[in-house]
């Protein structure tokens, strides 16, 4: 009989006792378990490792355009600033960002902040590289915003909840549900 020390991590046979290791009930369960658990740390470092959050202030009012198809998109650019003593003197460094916000969001972020705004973002960094007329390679990091907002460390904001255009809950609660009493001879009570 196998027992389980609760320190131990392993089984403990006593002395004497044939030990046994049970097969897979498929011999590719175990190659399945590892590729999905492989692919989910995977998505999961990608996802701990490419997430930012920088604050910093809005250097033009964001562009509100739309496409073809009507979907709102608004681009914004920000400056973060960062200052640090070196010597004894203080230095700061600047470094610009650009970022893409989409349909409600896009409208919302429009209407709400301008130009010289602090705003704090979240999203994800990306690099997209692209070759001019001229031949000379291009590339640029720019942030998929996750989420925007102002930030509140030296000035006020106001929050106006919108309506939701689409799907989700209205003021009102969903209807309760109706009571059935006509249930059928092959049909169960629940």
């Amino acid at each position: 009989m196998v027992r389980r020390d609760s320190r131990a991590r392993f089984p403990v046979y006593p002395a004497g006792a044939e030990r046994t290791v049970e097969p897979l009930s498929r011999p590719r369960d175990s190659e399945r378990l590892e590729r999905s658990r492989g692919a989910h740390e995977k998505e999961k470092r990608e996802e701990m490792t490419n997430h930012v959050t920088l604050v910093g202030n809005l250097v033009e009012d964001p562009e509100l355009r739309f496409t073809p198809s009507g979907v709102a998109m608004a681009k914004l650019r920000f400056a973060v600033n960062r200052r640090y003593q070196r010597d004894g003197e203080w230095q700061e460094e600047t470094s610009f960002f650009g970022g893409t916000v989409w349909r409600d969001m896009a409208e919302n972020v429009a209407e709400s902040l301008s130009k010289g705004m602090r705003v704090i973002v979240t999203g994800k960094l990306e690099q997209r590289t692209w070759e001019t007329q001229d031949g000379d390679k291009r590339s640029v990091v720019e942030v998929r915003i996750d989420e925007l907002g102002p930030s509140v460390r030296w000035a006020t904001a106001t929050v106006t909840k919108t309506p939701r255009s689409s799907g989700g809950w209205s003021d009102s609660p969903p209807p309760a549900p109706v009571v059935r009493n006509d249930y059928g001879p092959d049909e169960a009570p629940f």
